[in-house]
């Protein structure tokens, strides 16, 4: 016979501990990251609102097409307006402030004219990195049919074009206004003169009545 082992059988090592979880979902919170919690805080800005497009200010009529008023349609007595620039830009100041739809197309007009200018600048340095690429070219044997600087060019003389028809369009502009000034300094001088006209008219009744008034209460004899 076999004698009988009387070894026990050696413990087992210890399950490896396991964190226990909650089968709740409210229990679960993952931990914000820094960029979400940086949406949160500042949330995206709204996209830029469409730029607007130099127009004329709505119903509004332009002082060209309706002046000078004729006396029936004046309150009181006919205002002269000036004949000013703003930036070698012509208009008529009636009164101050001056009106929306004039700040408006001011605004229009120079922001347009700046834009051009600032373009032609930028034209300007590209024509003389195109020229030093043609004259390297020229040096090389490589250069083309096609100059570098032509679009450049052509572009160029677009917005000179530009500029110069903005140029004469406000000098066309400035021989209407001063036309209009002078008409108004015109019937101004006219109505100027029926107004004193009344005015002498209204003192001489006045003192007729009045004389008839003591004339009246003076004893008879």
């Amino acid at each position: 016979m076999k004698p009988k082992n009387s070894s026990t059988p050696p413990p087992l090592a210890p399950a490896p501990h396991t964190p226990k979880f909650s089968t709740s979902s409210a229990a679960y919170k993952p931990k914000a990251t820094p960029r979400a919690s940086s949406t949160a805080e500042n949330p995206p800005l709204p996209p830029p609102l469409p730029k607007r497009k130099p127009e004329p200010y709505p119903g509004a009529i332009p002082v060209l097409e309706q002046r000078p008023l004729p006396k029936s349609q004046l309150t009181g007595r006919r205002q002269v307006p000036k004949l000013v620039s703003a930036n070698l830009i012509p208009f008529m100041r009636f009164k101050k402030p001056q009106s929306e739809f004039l700040s408006r197309v001011l605004n229009d007009k120079i922001k347009l004219r700046q834009k051009r200018n600032d373009h032609l600048d930028r034209l300007g340095g590209l024509l003389d990195m195109g020229n030093w690429e043609q004259m390297w070219d020229e040096e090389l044997g490589t250069a083309e049919e096609k100059h570098w600087s032509a679009a450049t060019y052509r572009e160029k003389l677009g917005v000179e074009n530009a500029l110069e028809k903005a140029s004469e369009a406000n000098a066309v502009l400035a021989k209407k206004m001063l036309a209009i000034v002078d008409e108004e300094q015109r019937l101004a001088d006219i109505e100027k003169r029926e107004w004193l006209r009344e005015k002498r008219k209204r003192y001489r009744q006045r003192k007729r009545e009045r004389d008839e008034a003591s004339q009246g209460v003076l004893p008879k004899f």
